[in-house]
């Protein structure tokens, strides 16, 4: 049966959840260098909150749409990478991608699992099926999303670093090093 004895500790829980995915939105869509849609960065935790406060006795109402706005977050979170991003690896980017929508589909899991078979669901410190999955890919996905953020960062910025060895700053013409290399070359 379900533990509804968890309100604080769960809402609370969403709430955090739910604010570092508006975070990590919201990183992605700087490293995009995109403007994040603000509304939605503090719509999904206001929306969170709201369902807290509106069913505080029901359990699963909450574990529902917990469930489904963390799961959107997340996918939604992959966007920024896989649409805009184009100056880094593709390997990289799908690493990242992939971890969020990984997450994504372990937190939608957890919604399906409420909505299909609510009564079987056992308390959340249970180490059944889809509660281990989430758990392990949701902290799979901070190992391997922060990892591959860190990288995709390393890259743009080596990238930058080797353009500004070459170029002038003000014309972007090549500098007088690169011409002597180029005409050595030649």
């Amino acid at each position: 049966p379900l533990d509804t004895s968890t309100h604080g500790v769960f809402s609370f829980g969403s709430l955090l959840i739910s604010a570092s995915c508006s975070a990590y939105v919201f990183a992605m869509y700087g490293f995009a260098r995109k403007k994040p849609p603000r509304l939605a960065l503090i719509l999904t935790p206001l929306l969170l909150g709201a369902s807290e406060l509106v069913w505080a006795d029901n359990f699963l109402a909450r574990g529902l749409c917990a469930n489904l706005l963390i799961g959107l977050q997340l996918a939604f979170a992959a966007w920024p990478l896989l649409r805009h991003v184009h100056d880094v690896s593709p390997q990289l980017r799908w690493v990242v991608s992939a971890s969020f929508l990984l997450s994504a589909l372990a937190t939608l899991a957890r919604f399906a699992e409420l909505v299909f078979a609510p009564a079987d669901l056992p308390d959340l410190r249970v180490a059944e099926p889809v509660n281990a999955m989430a758990f392990l890919v949701n902290h799979a996905n901070l190992l391997f999303g922060n990892l591959g953020i860190a990288l995709m960062h390393r890259e743009r910025t080596r990238a930058e670093a080797d353009r500004l060895s070459t170029r002038d700053p003000l014309t972007e013409l090549l500098n007088r090093r690169s011409i002597t290399a180029l005409v050595d070359r030649e």
